[in-house]
């Protein structure tokens, strides 16, 4: 397979709120961000993948989208991340943004005008639906973060989806308007000189026609086939290997930990599996999952260093791309 960039890189994530506090307001902020430059590029990194940094209510941690193109006000200004993304680029290091266009917020100026008359010009912006004859919901699914994926209007009577929170709906990937206005919003922050998109829920925009009733229901993500053969996306992020250790309880945040051979069998089977096909993502850690050092090594003074070491050694030396969550290195 060729070389690219984005196979040769260390991508290292920052999850803004909770990396750097500039101004003592006890929030993590794009001007933190800038002050680490300098040390980041000593850590050898070559990409940043910035969390959401968008206008948001934070329903969901800014994943919760109301502005694509202004900033939270708690991390700072366009400014500020203009200079922040021109220091960067300076120190060679590159920024990949990440991408919410599954759902948006319910305070997107799209779902405002969408939810207030049937004959909106953004109504099919949305998924929306009639309850059932018997006055059941249009169909079984649920969300993602639990209970059904649908929640009532009294506006229209109508139901729309959200296959998250009841604050993010579900964007209509089926409506060339919905493409065309994603598209326009990529597009201006490539001009401004951003280094590409992580896509979060990326799986889940299409939607199977007619919306048919699952059984038990849809209740978490998407499966789907991985190929390079397609454009439109260049790497992948499999979960497998972190439900190793789940329990039925605690899932990912159990204290019981895994038997290594399975861990070496989902490994084995990502390497073989996507060689000379597709090109995988290599992580522990993300703001989804626990430290991994206290979940797959040892966290005592005797062993976490070599813990730490053991399982950098293991992410590094594979095929693929790694990904260093902050204070991961530490």
């Amino acid at each position: 397979m060729e070389k690219r960039w984005w196979k040769e890189s260390v991508v290292y994530q920052i999850y803004p709120r909770s990396f750097c506090d500039s101004n003592g307001d006890g929030i993590g902020d794009l001007n933190g961000i800038t002050g680490k430059l300098d040390y980041l590029k000593e850590l050898g990194i070559d990409v940043i993948w910035l969390s959401p940094v968008y206008k948001s209510p934070n329903d969901d941690n800014g994943y919760d989208i109301s502005d694509y193109q202004a900033i939270m006000d708690e991390f700072g200004t366009m400014e500020d991340f203009d200079r922040m993304l021109a220091t960067a680029h300076e120190k060679g290091i590159k920024i990949m943004m990440d991408l919410v266009v599954n759902h948006t917020s319910d305070e997107h100026k799209w779902f405002i005008e969408s939810r207030k008359s049937t004959d909106n010009p953004y109504r099919d912006y949305y998924i929306w639906r009639p309850a059932k004859e018997d006055g059941s919901l249009p169909n079984n699914w649920g969300s993602c973060f639990s209970g059904p994926a649908w929640e009532y209007d009294k506006t229209t009577d109508m139901y729309f989806l959200h296959l998250f929170s009841k604050k993010q709906p579900d964007l209509n990937w089926d409506n060339p308007a919905v493409r065309q206005d994603v598209f326009d919003m990529m597009n201006w922050w490539l001009k401004k000189g951003v280094d590409g998109f992580r896509m979060d829920v990326i799986s889940l925009i299409s939607k199977e026609p007619g919306l048919p009733d699952k059984e038990p229901g849809i209740n978490g993500y998407a499966t789907f086939n991985v190929s390079a053969n397609g454009k439109e996306l260049n790497m992948v992020f499999q979960f497998e290997h972190m439900d190793v250790d789940s329990d039925e309880k605690a899932g990912k945040w159990t204290t019981r930990k895994m038997d290594l051979r399975d861990l070496k069998k989902i490994l084995t089977r990502w390497q073989k599996g996507l060689q000379d096909i597709a090109w995988n993502s290599l992580y522990w850690e993300n703001h989804d999952q626990p430290r991994s050092v206290s979940r797959f090594g040892n966290d005592s003074d005797e062993y976490r260093e070599i813990s730490a070491k053991m399982l950098a050694t293991c992410i590094h030396m594979m095929q693929g791309t790694p990904y260093v969550y902050q204070g991961e290195e530490l």
